[in-house]
């Protein structure tokens, strides 16, 4: 009697002890060894299992072509992953590591509070406005946000990009709700298919907003981080932050899968503060209870590199629908909505 599959695995792993091997790659070893043919998720699933059993060894990580396995060379595995992880040369390699590994993180002071600068020309013009109000704090967090992701600060202008017209509109009122001064003009971009709402006559704004801590000119390079204010800020300062920089940001979850992808590009003189910003976002995530994946850092031929992270899981995007939002991307919003709603079996679940 023919033995059974998942003992011809076992002894494809035991003859070569020291050979990394991914589930395709065994189905292979199968086929020239014993004439054994199966399907590479049966496969998977035995490997898996003999992982799980100590059995053998494994990645911690799926990578581009799925788990690698081995039955003892730890060695070599680590090399993949570490290959995997971080596959350029950097000199400070070590301590990128570290920080794209990084998994957990304390909880968040919430100590901190913003500090007005009461000389500058756009506050002069406000001369009645309340700046200590909780409202218009979590209000200029979300700017903040906004002008370091799908924002940017020229010399003597600040521009807001959006997917949908609507969003624009929104915003543009939002704002007029706290400063009334303000006029926007709002056309659609000259690049792709977005829109762009910039106020008029908005030297002095630009200049308030970078105050707050927002990077001016082309953010790929120059580094910035999360200003203390709101890294350290209260909650609610933090979760408008999120909301906004996740909705510029963050993808929607696709064909109905439960994860939400983070991006942002750096040039090479600043990949490491990608990482320390990129942790920034993850520690706030975490202060909130959501976890998020490790970070990837890729590049392509002619371009910047990219670091990026994922919320993953039912769980986790439960969570996140139910502390924040796509802020002005109401497409992304949309596609939130609808997993959730599908998932809790009701129909129209509404956030904003």
């Amino acid at each position: 009697m023919k033995q059974s599959i998942h003992k011809y695995v076992c002894q494809v792993l035991e003859n070569n002890p020291q050979k990394i091997f991914t589930s395709s790659e065994v189905v292979e070893q199968l086929k020239k060894d014993y004439d054994v043919t199966t399907k590479t998720e049966i496969v998977t699933m035995i490997l898996n299992r003999l992982n799980r059993k100590k059995i053998i060894l494994r990645t911690p990580i799926q990578l581009a072509t799925g788990f690698h396995y081995s039955h003892s060379n730890r060695k070599k595995l680590k090399e993949i992953y570490r290959n995997h992880l971080l596959p350029y040369d950097f000199e400070n390699a070590g301590k990128l590591l570290e920080k794209i590994k990084r998994t957990t993180f304390r909880k968040l002071a919430r100590s901190h509070q913003l500090k007005i600068d009461k000389e500058s020309r756009f506050i002069k013009k406000y001369p009645l406005i309340n700046f200590d109000d909780l409202e218009i704090k979590k209000f200029l967090a979300m700017i903040t946000g906004f002008s370091m992701c799908d924002g940017h600060i020229a010399k003597s202008k600040i521009s807001f990009f959006f997917r949908r017209e609507a969003d624009a509109i929104l915003f543009s009122k939002d704002t007029r709700k706290i400063f009334d001064k303000e006029e926007f003009t709002i056309k659609k971009a000259n690049i792709g298919d977005s829109y762009l709402a910039e106020p008029r006559r908005s030297a002095d704004a630009a200049r308030f907003i970078h105050k707050l801590g927002s990077p001016k000119g082309n953010k790929v390079f120059q580094p910035f981080s999360v200003p203390n204010w709101i890294y350290y800020g209260p909650d609610e300062i933090k979760k408008i932050f999120l909301s906004t920089i996740i909705g510029n940001e963050g993808s929607a979850p696709s064909k109905g899968r439960w994860r939400i992808q983070f991006v942002l590009s750096k040039c090479k003189e600043h990949v490491p503060n990608l990482l320390d910003f990129l942790n920034q976002i993850r520690a706030l995530l975490y202060h909130f209870e959501i976890t998020t994946s490790p970070i990837q850092l890729r590049t392509q031929k002619g371009r910047q590199f990219h670091g990026r992270f994922y919320i993953k899981g039912k769980e986790n995007i439960h969570k996140f629908y139910n502390e924040f939002c796509f802020l002005y991307a109401s497409e992304k919003q949309e596609v939130l909505e609808d997993l959730i709603s599908k998932d809790l079996g009701v129909k129209n679940v509404m956030k904003r």
